[in-house]
C-alpha cells in the first residue's frame, strides 16, 4: 500500500500540474494596425510581447491569411528573446500589396511554452490605399517672362508645387506646345528651367503641360501659359 507521505507527494504533484495548466503564456500587442499600400521599405508594424508567468521559455510564430499578394510579407523577428519581445515586420521583398484585391490581412500569433495550452492572438493589418499626388496651387497658372533676350540657359523659371498624401516620391514630366527644346522640368524637383538662351525662342506664347506621378497614379496636366516679351 502507498504510504501516507507518498500519497501526499503524489497529490502535490497533481496540484502543481493543475496550477501550471492554468497559467498559459500571455501575448501583448496591438489588435489593429495600419500599413501603407505603397510601403516601399521594410518596416516595423508593431511590437509583440510573449511571456510565460511560470518563467518558461516561449516560441513565437505567426501565420498570415490570406496569402494573396503576400508571400512571406509579414515576419516575426526577435527584439529581445529574454524579455519575450518581438517585432512584426513588413518584408517588402515578399509583397505586392493591392488594396483593391486584399484590403486587410490577419496575422495569427502563437505563443508556446511547450507545457501549457498554446496562446493565440490575431493582429489585423489594414492597408491604407494609395492616393494620387496633387498640385498645391490648382491646374492653371500663368508666367510672364520679360526681356527674354537677357535670360541665359539653365535659368530657373518656375517650380511646380505638389504633394503626395502618402509621402510617396513625386515624379514630374512636361509637354511643351508648340514643341521646342528651350524648356525642361526636373524629374524629381519639379523645377522648370531654360535649356538654351531664350533669345532663341521665337514663339511669344508657350503652353507647358505638367503631369505628376507617384509611380502608380498620374495627375494633371497642370497648364502653365508662358508669355515671352523681348
Amino acid at each position: 500500500m502507498m504510504k501516507l507521505r507518498d500519497t501526499i507527494l503524489f497529490l502535490m504533484i497533481i496540484c502543481i500540474a493543475v496550477v501550471r495548466s492554468q497559467t498559459p503564456p500571455v501575448i501583448t500587442t496591438s489588435a489593429v494596425v495600419k500599413l501603407l499600400e505603397t510601403q516601399s521599405t521594410n518596416y516595423i508594424i508593431t511590437s509583440v510581447r510573449c511571456v510565460d508567468p511560470d518563467g518558461l521559455g516561449v516560441v513565437v510564430s505567426g501565420q498570415v491569411t490570406p496569402k494573396e499578394n503576400c508571400n512571406h510579407c509579414f515576419v516575426m523577428s526577435p527584439a529581445n528573446v529574454q524579455t519575450g519581445d518581438y517585432n512584426l515586420i513588413f518584408n517588402k521583398s515578399g509583397a505586392a500589396l493591392n488594396f483593391n484585391q486584399v484590403p486587410e490581412y490577419n496575422v495569427t500569433l502563437t505563443c508556446d511554452d511547450s507545457v501549457d495550452p498554446v496562446k493565440t492572438k490575431i493582429i489585423m493589418v489594414r492597408l491604407i490605399p494609395n492616393s494620387a499626388a496633387y498640385f498645391d496651387n490648382g491646374l492653371i497658372d500663368f508666367l510672364t517672362v520679360s526681356n527674354k533676350t537677357s535670360i541665359p540657359a539653365n535659368t530657373q523659371l518656375y517650380r511646380v508645387a505638389a504633394t503626395d498624401p502618402n509621402d510617396d516620391h513625386i515624379y514630374f514630366t512636361m509637354n511643351v506646345i508648340p514643341a521646342t527644346n528651350n524648356f525642361e522640368i526636373g524629374n524629381t524637383s519639379g523645377i522648370i528651367s531654360t535649356v538654351n538662351d531664350l533669345s532663341q525662342e521665337d514663339n511669344p506664347v508657350i503652353r507647358l503641360e505638367v503631369i505628376i506621378s507617384d509611380g502608380r497614379l498620374n495627375t494633371g496636366p497642370l497648364i502653365i501659359t508662358v508669355r515671352l516679351y523681348a
